[in-house]
């Protein structure tokens, strides 16, 4: 898709021709000159496109600083030097600038042509595959508490991943301390001090596992 824009743009400065120039400036030397500078334009737009798409796959790759030192290579250290020594020292003008950044985008080129050749695409794709895997995974801080199901769950797949825990399995503690479960688990028994065997009413806990005897103080 890059390489098809790339041609279209290159086209369409060819079949332009004079009429950028006369499309800013009504000065027939501006319009010569720019008419001139075509065919330079046009070499830079095919040297800056393979570059964007060098660049955009180092940038899949994840090697941004690559990018980085290849452009600055490239276009400052390189480009800019060339371009000026091109247009003030011999006198080049205008010309000697493009050519400057032509020069410089091609070393990037070249350069980053010798990246790619050396990459190892097989590692590259274990690599992807591995950081997919990874980011499938549910994260470990959620919004909502753990529920009990889920955490049972997990403490299995601990325990089959972890030796340790099959030897000493944790112990869950019970939600109820241990003055509640020693009330709900034995009968409660009201005994005041002076009390009528016909006032009593015996009657069942809520969950039916004990009788509560409820006496009335006469």
């Amino acid at each position: 898709m890059g390489g098809v824009l790339m041609i279209l743009i290159i086209a369409a400065y060819l079949a332009l021709g004079d009429l950028l120039g006369r499309a800013f400036s009504s000065d027939p030397d501006v319009i010569s000159r720019v008419e001139s500078l075509i065919w330079i334009i046009c070499i830079f737009q095919l040297s800056d496109g393979i570059q964007a798409n060098c660049a955009a796959v180092l940038r899949g790759l994840a090697r941004l600083g690559t990018i980085v030192k290849v452009n600055l290579l490239g276009l400052w250290i390189l480009g800019v030097p060339i371009g000026a020594v091109l247009a003030f020292v011999l006198n080049l003008g205008v010309s000697g600038l493009w050519w400057g950044f032509v020069s410089g985008l091609s070393v990037s080129n070249l350069l980053s042509f010798y990246l790619l050749a050396r990459i190892d695409w097989e590692e590259e794709s274990i690599k992807a595959i591995q950081n997919l895997r990874n980011s499938s995974r549910p994260s470990s801080f959620t919004d909502t508490p753990p529920t009990p199901s889920s955490f049972i769950t997990n403490l299995t797949v601990d325990e089959h991943n972890n030796p340790t825990l099959q030897k000493n399995p944790p112990k869950l503690r019970s939600s109820q301390s241990p003055r509640t479960q020693s009330a709900s688990t034995s009968p409660r028994v009201r005994s005041p001090q002076t009390q009528s065997p016909q006032a009593q009413s015996p009657r069942f806990d809520i969950n039916g596992s004990a009788p509560v005897i409820e006496t009335n103080v006469v």
